[in-house]
């Protein structure tokens, strides 16, 4: 890693107006634990281009790990609306009003992706997530339902249905089948 993010700083510095570079040297300080000197380069991108919505969720990426929420949420908000068909804005406007905390508004972003990206686990895993911080609790177990039948190997996502089946006013067999289904789809790994 640290050889990479010398080799894409040294393209970045010849030739600083390169975006490709500047993006790939941002994602590459991310990874590194560098969110400081990410937000520095891909700050710099959004200014050169303002119009690319992809630009703006990298920068978002960067201002989350620095804890500046409100800050991502305005980047985020900005993208969706330069392009409403970017589902990874959605998803990423999602997070990003989790951590303000705006559970209504997470609720909102999450369902507008899911529109656009229905199959996209980790999305609806973020709707149930939103519905929970909300309070929702049957609203969640629904979401976590939908978004696990979509994507039936989505461990993470089954599970969370299951866990909130247990606090809702469904019947006890249907809980306990929920339960049994899980089993024979995730099977435990032999010991």
């Amino acid at each position: 890693l640290a050889a990479a993010v010398a080799t894409v700083r040294r393209i970045v510095q010849r030739q600083p107006t390169n975006l490709p570079a500047i993006q790939v040297l941002g994602l590459l300080l991310m990874q590194d634990g560098q969110a400081e000197q990410a937000a520095h380069h891909l700050s710099r991108a959004v200014q050169m281009h303002p119009h690319l919505a992809n630009v703006r969720n990298n920068y978002a990426s960067a201002l989350l790990a620095l804890k500046r929420n409100r800050e991502a949420v305005e980047q985020l908000r900005k993208a969706v609306e330069i392009q409403p068909e970017y589902a990874e804005g959605w998803m990423g406007l999602s997070c990003a009003l989790m951590e303000v905390p705006d559970a209504e508004g997470a609720i909102a972003a999450a369902r507008r992706g899911l529109e656009l990206k229905p199959d996209w686990p980790d999305l609806a895993n973020n709707l149930a997530l939103s519905l929970g911080m909300a309070g929702r609790t049957e609203e969640l177990a629904e979401a976590a339902e939908k978004g696990h039948l979509a994507t039936p190997g989505h461990t993470k996502l089954h599970s969370l249905h299951l866990i909130m089946t247990n606090y809702t006013e469904r019947p006890a067999a249907e809980v306990a089948a929920s339960h049994r289904r899980f089993g024979e789809l995730h099977p435990a790994a032999p010991g």
